[in-house]
């Protein structure tokens, strides 16, 4: 579920400041109102990863009218909401273990590699396509791999001991 930021916009004496009294320290700026909301919400998506990253939950947003009761917020000219949507703020992957019917995972295999991506690039690409979602932060390209792929344990398997 996406959530909406309160930002308070002041102007300046060239530019439009953009404030998240929701998460202190976290601002921006543009030459004009919309440029600024523009700008904040970059400002945001990176502030709620960081929190993310130091193992931090971001913030509820505060209702506005709670926060233009505050006196300190009194001194802007606007107040906007500023869309985030939370499964946006974290591409990085997470390895879990599966289990699918191994027909199955033959063709998602097969599909992949004609796609040029990996079968976890595959697999997210599908679940955010059936959650109808955005697959913009799944990373799915990589290099197309052989179709036999030897590793150590399968070349062992060929060799017989002569002991």
């Amino acid at each position: 579920m996406a959530m909406h930021y309160p930002i308070l916009i002041r102007r300046s004496r060239r530019t439009f400041k953009a404030t998240v009294p929701d998460l202190p320290g976290c601002t921006s700026a543009g030459d004009s109102i919309e440029d600024a909301i523009v700008q904040v919400r970059e400002a945001i998506e990176l502030h709620l990863q960081g929190l993310i990253e130091d193992g931090e939950v971001p913030p509820e947003p505060t209702p506005i009218d709670t926060l233009q009761a505050d006196t300190e917020n009194a001194a802007g000219i606007c107040w906007a909401l500023v869309r985030i949507e939370p499964n946006a703020l974290s591409s990085r992957p997470k390895k879990v273990l599966i289990s699918l019917p191994e027909t199955l995972l033959v063709a998602m295999d097969a599909y992949a590699d004609r796609e040029g991506e990996t079968r976890s690039g595959f697999i997210a690409r599908a679940a955010w396509a059936y959650l109808g979602g955005s697959p913009e932060t799944t990373p799915t390209s990589r290099p197309a791999r052989s179709p036999v792929k030897k590793t150590k344990k399968t070349a062992a398997k060929g060799k017989k001991s002569t002991r």
